[in-house]
């Protein structure tokens, strides 16, 4: 969309069905070099354990079914927040932990979250969780990193605009 070069993409052989959650990967070109990407299509087949992974590439054109299949019960329920840095993708899941898939070498890895109703993010180009707190009556964001999401930092909020405090934090992210 930034260059205005639309592109339909082929459809894959595979059926992604409805429990298919799609992330963007690219890495914008610092020196003018055409952009490529790749579509990665994160979905679990009715009947059968496991999160497999389909990635479109840019490049190619086409689809490709990678080898390595997440068996890892508590990744195998996705939710549709991801994220791309430094050529991994990060899904949020429905169970605490955030599966994790590295496009290079075609790996996944499991990152147990510290809490739930937080989002993932980027600051300082490191992966990090925000989780909204309530205690005692003070609002606070807890901003939780590195790959062991060990709490990097708290900010206390002051004021009477935070009412619905934990669903404001999950809208601006």
């Amino acid at each position: 969309p930034v260059n205005r070069q639309f592109r339909k993409l082929p459809n894959s052989v595979l059926y992604h069905g409805s429990e298919s959650y799609p992330a963007l990967a690219f890495e914008p070109s610092v020196l003018g070099f055409e952009v490529h990407f790749q579509l990665v299509c994160a979905f679990s087949v009715p009947g059968h354990l496991g999160v497999y992974f389909d990635i479109y590439s840019s490049r190619s054109s086409d689809w490709e079914l990678s080898e390595t299949v997440c068996y890892e019960l508590e990744a195998t329920k996705l939710e549709g927040n991801t994220l791309f840095l430094k050529g991994v993708l990060f899904w949020e899941t429905l169970t605490g932990v955030i599966l994790a898939f590295d496009l290079k070498a075609m790996q996944y890895s499991i990152l147990s979250l510290p809490g739930p109703r937080g989002v993932i993010s980027q600051m300082n180009g490191e992966l990090c969780y925000i989780l909204p707190r309530v205690e005692f009556g003070q609002f606070s964001l807890e901003i939780y990193g590195n790959m062991d999401m060990s709490l990097k930092q708290k900010i206390y909020l002051v004021g009477q605009i935070f009412t619905s405090f934990v669903d404001t934090v999950r809208l601006l992210a």
